[in-house]
């Protein structure tokens, strides 16, 4: 009988270590497998921190027709956050957007001169339909010339590091002569400018999620726009979560398309360049498939949460000899959904202005006052990044006042350093004397 319960207990003591080595496994490798798609362009990033999960030739450049207004409207939503214009100021259309806006040949609105239209409006327009009249209109408002306005958008290309990359017109259109360069963007720079767009105005997803809505409802010039995004639910290949951002035509067979899709708290932003027409939405789906089915979003800091992960922080000559720290926003990052426990590294990195030395700070502190940042990473692999993404670091603050402290208190921790530092040295010579 004794035999049977040893045999018994080796038995569960073998399974316990297979599975256990097996979740070791699970929680140590990395996801291997590429989504199954033929486009020779790709990028998939998490849509509110930037975090890179796939690329595939992500920086060549490739013809992206009226996904150009992507990176137009980047400018322009930074224009009215910089107060340069406001969305209800009024735009006057001049002959030329005009004319732009009564060619039904192209994605339009049709536009009057004896209406006035607000910047907010003109924007809907652009996001949901991709008008060209209204793009041209909002482009002239802003810099007062089409031509002002590109060298923004060159600019802004520039400051996210694709200076190699170019654009020649806000709308996309093709020139009137073949002979004449197009709009060549990357899937990368595409993201970049997207993801900019979607956290600085993000109730643009309610515009172009939308399936169909009304330019100047309400009035004699009301028109219908539909949008051309199939996936969206009553599209022709819906996705669920599918919430924008915008398809283009890059020639007679080619199709760029800029998707935007939520499930659960996970938000992908996935970008497909010269992709067969016939394949597109079903590269779209296997792609953000990809995504869902092998990744999800922890929750590494909260507003507020003190920082735990780290030690508080020593603070010279103050009434308190240290500091506890605080989270002063959320944030998180995207995790293997293979990785069961993810291994995560903080590590704090404080601001010069307020050090002493390597790592004390410096009283007088005030209670929220922002004295560095904390980096999370994981264990694993190092995650990578859109340019100017909020990425994977989070400021932190303090946690209460620290006052400086009289003039007494500091003394005596001078005397007191000293004596102990005395002390130690004594200490020491005596334990080399007697060994």
């Amino acid at each position: 009988m004794g035999n049977i319960n040893r045999i018994r207990w080796l038995a569960l003591l073998s399974l316990c270590i297979l599975f256990f080595g097996q979740l070791s496994l699970v929680h140590a490798q990395e996801i291997t497998v590429k989504p199954d798609i033929t486009s020779p362009s790709a990028i998939l990033t998490e849509a509110h921190n930037g975090q890179i999960l796939y690329e595939e030739e992500a920086r060549q450049t490739y013809p992206i027709g009226q996904l150009t207004k992507i990176l137009s409207l980047c400018v322009l939503v930074d224009a009215i956050q910089a107060e340069e214009i406001h969305w209800q100021d009024t735009v006057v259309v001049s002959d030329a957007a005009y004319a732009l806006s009564q060619d039904y040949n192209l994605a339009n609105v049709p536009l009057r001169q004896d209406v006035e239209y607000t910047v907010e409006e003109l924007v809907e327009a652009v996001a949901m339909v991709s008008a060209n009249g209204a793009m041209l209109a909002l482009c002239e408002h802003l810099t007062g010339s089409e031509e002002a306005f590109v060298q923004l958008m060159q600019t802004q290309l520039a400051e996210w590091g694709y200076d190699f990359e170019e654009v020649y017109n806000a709308t996309g259109l093709a020139p009137e002569s073949e002979s004449q360069p197009v709009n060549q963007l990357s899937a990368e720079s595409l993201a970049t400018a997207a993801y900019h767009l979607i956290t600085s105005y993000p109730e643009i997803l309610a515009v172009t999620s939308q399936e169909q809505s009304v330019f100047q409802a309400g009035t004699s010039d009301a028109f219908d726009m539909m949008n051309m995004n199939d996936m969206l639910p009553s599209g022709s290949q819906p996705y669920s979560g599918m919430e924008g951002l915008a398809v283009s035509q890059a020639d007679e067979s080619r199709i760029n398309f800029v998707a935007v899709a939520t499930k659960g708290n996970l938000t992908l932003l996935a970008v497909l360049l010269n992709t067969d027409e016939t394949d597109i939405y079903t590269n779209m789906r296997r792609f953000l498939d990809y995504g869902f089915a092998n990744y999800m979003l922890d929750d590494v800091a909260q507003a507020g949460a003190p920082v735990r992960q780290v030690a508080q922080v020593d603070v010279h000559e103050g009434r308190q000899p240290s500091v506890q720290l605080l989270f002063q926003e959320d944030l998180s990052i995207v995790v293997p959904l293979v990785d069961i426990a993810p291994r995560l590294i903080y590590e704090l990195t404080l601001n010069e202005q307020y050090l002493v030395d390597d790592q004390c700070l410096e009283a007088p502190l005030p209670k929220g006052q922002t004295v560095g940042y904390v980096t999370v990473t994981g264990t694993e692999q190092k995650p990578t990044y859109l340019p100017q993404a909020q990425g994977n670091r989070v400021a932190v603050i303090t946690a209460k006042e620290v006052a400086q402290a009289p003039w007494y208190m500091r003394t005596w921790r001078v005397i007191s350093y000293r004596v102990q530092d005395t002390w130690r040295n004594i200490r020491r010579v005596a334990i080399q004397w007697f060994n």
